[in-house]
């Protein structure tokens, strides 16, 4: 898997692109870091993965705070994250979106970049 992070100060938002396969085992400590960062800064994430195979359970999913991010700070839930999808994936990430609603997270699933851009400035606004 290929993970790059940029961050952008000017719209204050942590951008995160994967490639390739995507199994819980690589992404989960990446990310949590990643929303480290994202506490820190008070950004949220925008994550796109368009470009990837994603090969994670939704069993996975369900269990990805307690598996990934709560060990390191139970707060990191609260970080708004979009995640830009392929539309072959709409469906998996429409059910990754409600069980992580389900269990305190932030999050929306979009197929277009700009829309989930301008979803995340909204929160921020709020």
């Amino acid at each position: 898997m290929e993970y790059y992070e940029d961050i952008d100060h000017d719209k204050k938002i942590i951008l995160i692109k994967t490639a390739g396969v995507v199994t819980a085992d690589d992404l989960g400590g990446r990310t949590g870091k990643t929303r480290m960062k994202a506490l820190k800064l008070d950004y949220p994430i925008l994550l796109d993965y368009r470009g990837s195979n994603i090969q994670i359970s939704l069993i996975e999913v369900y269990h990805w705070f307690a598996d990934h991010h709560d060990k390191i700070d139970p707060a990191l839930k609260s970080i708004p994250c979009a995640i830009v999808v392929k539309p072959e994936d709409e469906e998996f990430f429409n059910n990754v979106v409600q069980i992580n609603r389900n269990r305190g997270g932030i999050i929306q699933s979009f197929l277009d970049k700009d829309r989930a851009i301008e979803w995340l400035s909204d929160l921020k606004e709020l």
